[in-house]
């Protein structure tokens, strides 16, 4: 067992969330950020939502449903986002 830290929490959920669950767990300490070859397809840090990974779980998991019900729940998905973000950023002014 080691030594109580939020590092080793993170470290014991991910592994959890990899082992139970079939998570890929990335390392982004690297990541590139804001070109064609940029490590989450991000084209800025600011970005939370990985578009391209949700989308392409959404297809995953719903194979059966049409590309509008995919289109229509990526857009709710990621709206609450976009309007939290929004509010963030008034709230610093």
């Amino acid at each position: 067992m080691h030594k109580l830290s939020e590092e080793a929490f993170e470290k014991d959920l991910m592994q959890e969330c990899k082992d139970s669950l079939g998570f890929e767990l990335f390392d982004a300490t690297y990541e590139i950020v804001g070109s064609d070859d940029s490590t989450f397809g991000r084209q800025t840090t600011e970005e939370v939502i990985l578009s391209k990974n949700l989308r392409n779980a959404l297809e995953k998991l719903n194979p059966d449903l049409p590309q509008e019900a995919i289109d229509n729940a990526f857009y709710e998905l990621t709206q609450c986002s976009c309007t939290v973000r929004k509010q963030a950023t008034e709230n610093k002014r």
